[in-house]
């Protein structure tokens, strides 16, 4: 079984395998001001549970990416989140992989990025909604934006690993209308 994530404060999560059901959901994390220490705590014993839950043998996480205009704390956040996970697996013996948003995206829905036309300050919600609209296409229910691109990475992931889900994927996609 695969582990997905989407790293954050809003922690989105897809489990699942090629032939396996995908779940997915979201768990949200408090900030913890200067005691950053708890929240990395925080997450690893929920990722800690989400590996036992769902008998997960390998993880893969949205690569982080460093946003120029983005704070310390963000920054910290971010890739202390990223460091957390990579500990945890680690502790586990779990293969761990990160993957860029943008190369799942575009393998899953075509596309990677809101079109030009899109107004700037519009774009990510465009994306977004476009991420949660595939999903539920595929009968998957995403809680949040965070657990559908969960749900892309793990999707993506699985494609990569097994030629004849990516196959069958593209095959019920058409049937649904969804690529």
């Amino acid at each position: 079984m695969i582990l997905a994530l989407d790293i954050g404060l809003n922690l989105g999560w897809a489990a699942g395998a090629p032939g396996v059901p995908f779940v997915s959901g979201t768990m949200v994390f408090s900030s913890t001001g200067r005691d950053i220490g708890r929240l990395y705590y925080a997450v690893r014993s929920a990722v800690g549970s989400k590996i036992d839950e769902n008998a997960i043998s390998h993880v893969v996480s949205e690569a982080p990416v460093h946003i120029p205009t983005n704070g310390i704390d963000s920054i910290e956040t971010t890739f202390g989140i990223h460091a957390t996970v990579a500990l945890t697996c680690k502790d586990k013996g779990l293969s761990y992989r990160r993957i860029h948003m943008a190369t799942a995206r575009k393998t899953v829905l075509g596309f990677s990025r809101a079109p030009a036309d899109v107004a700037k300050h519009r774009r990510r919600e465009w994306l977004k909604s476009r991420i949660v609209g595939y999903c539920i296409a595929r009968g998957w229910k995403p809680e949040s934006d965070d657990a559908a691109d969960a749900l892309i990475n793990l999707e993506f992931t699985c494609r990569e690993i097994d030629p004849t889900y990516a196959a069958a994927s593209a095959v019920e996609e058409m049937a649904r209308g969804v690529a």
